[in-house]
């Protein structure tokens, strides 16, 4: 059984170490820049690549643009689809009034105020990931729109929920939280609720806060290329 992951972009191993533990949800404070998701999608390529399972929550973005985005750093993520590798979460094109429907591999909720439809949703591509992998990945992007349209206790209450359904089913993976957009209140409460925390700035700066392993580097930058992410 895998216990661990190789986080895979290039150098971050320095910070998450070699072999990543499973069962573990980290917080990515960031200011809204289109890297973020560039970010969220070569982890979840990276894992593909392995033979593991990957979940993109996605509230900022259809999966249609993303998966465009992937194609143009060679991140065929359809492939892992047609394999039942790739799921998507698409909480943004029903509440954006696109005409689309369910596939697949594309899982659509109605709009970031419904929150049990994606517990739900979680839960059933859990039950599939558990099938073909011991672990998987995910990146949920992103935690402020969640905030835009529900109360801070309402999400604290549903990251409770969802948290320990990801640990429990061995997923590894990263929530995006707007840097500046909430107060400290929120900020640390949410913190709280994660395994470790991780900050960007608008250079790509990235320092670690929290780590639930010991970092052999808690401070560099990332630097993106035509291929992905290099960390220096």
């Amino acid at each position: 059984m895998s216990e661990s992951i190789r986080i895979g972009i290039k150098g971050l191993e320095s910070v998450f170490t070699k072999s990543f533990p499973v069962g573990n949800c980290l917080l990515l404070i960031s200011p809204p820049m289109s890297e973020l998701s560039i970010f969220g999608l070569e982890y979840i390529y990276d894992g593909l690549r392995r033979g593991e399972p990957g979940v993109y929550i996605t509230l900022d973005d259809s999966p249609e643009s993303l998966r465009l985005k992937a194609l143009k750093f060679g991140w065929p993520l359809m492939n892992a689809e047609a394999r039942g590798l790739m799921k998507w979460l698409d909480v943004y094109s029903i509440h954006a009034n696109r005409d689309v429907k369910n596939t697949e591999s594309i899982l659509r909720i109605g709009g970031p105020l419904a929150l049990t439809d994606l517990s739900i949703a979680i839960s059933q591509i859990q039950s599939g990931f558990r099938r073909k992998s011991n672990s998987y990945r995910f990146f949920f992007d992103s935690l402020s729109t969640l905030l835009l349209y529900n109360s801070p206790n309402t999400v604290y209450r549903f990251l409770q929920v969802i948290t320990s359904k990801l640990k429990m089913s061995n997923g590894v993976g990263f929530f995006t939280l707007g840097k500046g957009m909430h107060d400290e209140k929120i900020n640390m409460t949410i913190r709280h609720l994660m395994d470790g925390t991780v900050s960007l700035n608008e250079d790509l700066e990235l320092s670690v806060i929290s780590l639930p392993v010991a970092s052999d580097t808690r401070f560099g930058r990332l630097n993106l290329t035509r291929k992905g992410f290099v960390f220096s």
